[in-house]
């Protein structure tokens, strides 16, 4: 029965997961190409000030190339995509009732 749930996670949970994340590491290594993340980085203010880290990402993502926002919106659509495959995979299903 092990290898039966086996199939069953591979077949529906780590293929499809396995296509987007291709795709994701796609999308994350055009954005490396395009945006100096390591000055990024080191710009970022103090983290546990949150109004000014939020101030910040703001600023930066609304006065980057439209290139890099779509790809940032890319990214997160795919994240959430992602996530809900992950969470719909391992729906419950009723248990099958047996009669005597």
């Amino acid at each position: 029965m092990r290898r039966v749930y086996a199939v069953w996670i591979l077949k529906n949970v780590v293929r499809p997961l396995l296509i987007k994340g291709s795709i994701a590491v796609a999308f994350i290594w055009e954005m490396k190409q395009t945006v100096s993340l390591r000055h990024v980085f080191a710009n970022i203010p103090n983290p546990t000030d949150m109004g000014a880290v939020y101030n910040f990402f703001s600023y930066a993502f609304t006065h980057t190339e439209t290139a890099v926002q779509v790809l940032s919106f890319a990214l997160a659509a795919l994240g959430l995509w992602m996530i809900r495959d992950v969470f719909s995979s391992f729906k419950v299903s009723e248990p099958i009732a047996i009669k005597p």
